[in-house]
Formats: C-alpha cells, structure tokens, sequence
C-alpha cells in the first residue's frame, strides 16, 4: 500500500511541476513597467536568462516590498494550482486532460 501511494504522490508532483512548466511564463509580465504602491523611489528589476529576478533599489524598503511583489505574482499560479489539484477541481481549467488527477484526487480525499 506504501509503494501505491508513493507512486501515486510521485505522479502527482511530475503532473503539476510539468503544468507548471509549461505556463510559467503567463505569470509575471518580464517586460514593462509597475505601479506598485508604498515605493518611496524608481526600482529596477531585471530577470537574467534563468528566470531569476535581480532587484535594484535606493533602500532596504524599497527592495523588499518589490521582492515581495515579485514573488507573490510568481507563486499564485503555483497556489492555485495546488488548491485545484488537492479539491479535484483541475479540469475546470484544464479541461479532459486532467481528470485523471482529479479522479485520483477526490479517491484519496485529500481535501
């Protein structure tokens, strides 16, 4: 029963990093600029060819309420997709693909 559900969590974990992967990059606009409020100066930010976002502000404030920004809008997908994966619920969005997951998902009641 152990190896059952180990390969079960082990199909899981691929199936969302792999959905994951494929729309990381309709998360967080890498171009442009933001209106973000509370910042007391202009802060720049740049992702290099990995993806990784490197902040520059006049002061400690500035950069971590950008980093903080920044990595909210990276991780509410991953959020919401995790909620949906744990409820069942993954083919409202990604429609017959994923009602595998979703069968599994509400078989083993992890909600």
């Amino acid at each position: 029963m152990k190896k059952v559900f180990a390969s079960i969590c082990l199909l899981m974990a691929l199936s969302l990093t792999g959905l994951v992967l494929l729309f990381e990059r309709s998360v967080i606009k890498k171009q442009g600029t933001y209106d973000i409020s509370g910042l007391k100066n202009e802060v720049k930010v740049y992702f290099d060819e990995f993806g990784i976002p490197h902040i520059e502000a006049q002061n400690a404030q500035d950069g971590m309420r950008t980093l903080g920004f920044i990595t909210a809008s990276e991780r509410l997908f991953q959020m919401e997709l995790l909620r949906r994966v744990i409820n069942g619920s993954l083919s409202e969005v990604f429609g017959s693909k994923t009602l595998d997951i979703d069968i599994l998902s509400r078989k083993m009641k992890f909600k």
